[in-house]
C-alpha cells in the first residue's frame, strides 16, 4: 500500500514540472505580445524592452535552477518508488540522496539570490528592509 502512494507522489511531481515550465512560458508570451494603448517614447519602449528581458531572463534562472535542485530529488524517488521493497541501497545511493535532498533544500536559499540578481526593485526593497532594521526606534 505504502509503495503506491509513493508511485503516485513521485508522478504527479512530474506534471507539476511541466506546469510550471508551461506556466513561465506563458507569462514570456504574455509580456512580449503585451498591447500598450497610446502612443508610447521612445525611451518607455526601451525601458519596457529592458524590463521584460530582464524578468524572462530571471524565469529562465529560476526554472533552471528549480529543475536543476528538483529533478534529481525526483529521479531518486522514481528509483525508490519502482525498486523492490527488500533490495538494499548501496552506500553511494545513499550519499545521492542526502546529496539531492540538500539540493532541494538549498533551492529555498537560491531562489531568492536570484531574484536580488536580477531586480532592481527587489534589491532596493531588501536595501530598504535592511536599512529599517537597523534603525532604532
Amino acid at each position: 500500500m505504502e509503495e503506491s502512494i509513493w508511485r503516485v507522489i513521485v508522478l504527479c511531481q512530474f506534471p507539476a514540472l511541466l506546469l510550471l515550465v508551461i506556466l513561465y512560458s506563458i507569462i514570456f508570451i504574455k509580456l512580449k505580445t503585451q498591447a500598450h494603448p497610446g502612443e508610447q517614447s521612445t525611451n518607455n519602449q526601451q525601458h519596457r524592452k529592458r524590463r521584460n528581458r530582464s524578468v524572462f531572463h530571471m524565469s529562465i534562472a529560476i526554472v533552471t535552477v528549480f529543475l536543476l535542485c528538483w529533478l534529481p530529488f525526483s529521479t531518486n524517488h522514481l528509483i525508490i518508488a519502482y525498486q523492490d521493497s527488500s533490495a538494499h541501497f548501496s552506500c553511494s545511493f545513499s550519499i545521492y540522496f542526502y546529496v539531492t535532498y540538500f539540493l532541494i533544500h538549498a533551492y529555498c536559499a537560491i531562489n531568492p539570490i536570484i531574484c536580488f540578481m536580477f531586480s532592481s526593485n527587489y534589491r532596493q526593497g531588501i536595501k530598504r528592509l535592511i536599512k529599517c532594521s537597523f534603525v532604532r526606534a
